[in-house]
């Protein structure tokens, strides 16, 4: 008779993927998941950074978009923090600082 053993896997071993982009998403990015129809962002990445894009974000069967573009050239949508949801701007500033837009 053989016995075969069985391999149970943890849940870092097959779902880091998901975690490690829930993390990136609502930490430095700093989209906070709310159930009202307020798109709340509060980065966590450092003022330094020069740039960061998440782009096609599904969210209340909308699209998002975060930019934060220090200068205003990377991306060619303005200088600071910007938030649209499709094509409209719903939210901005100058800073990487905590902002809030209506979901349009």
């Amino acid at each position: 008779m053989k016995i075969r053993k069985k391999t149970f896997y943890g849940r870092g071993d097959h779902y880091n993927h998901s975690g490690y982009a829930d993390l990136i998403i609502t930490g430095l990015a700093g989209l906070r998941p709310r159930a009202d129809n307020t798109v709340e962002v509060n980065p966590l990445a450092p003022a330094r950074w020069d740039w960061f894009c998440l782009d096609n974000i599904p969210y209340h069967g909308k699209i998002l978009t975060i930019v934060w573009d220090k200068a205003g050239t990377k991306f060619a949508k303005g200088k600071g923090l910007r938030l649209f949801s499709g094509s409209k701007e719903i939210a901005a500033s100058a800073s990487l600082a905590r902002i809030t837009g209506a979901l349009v």
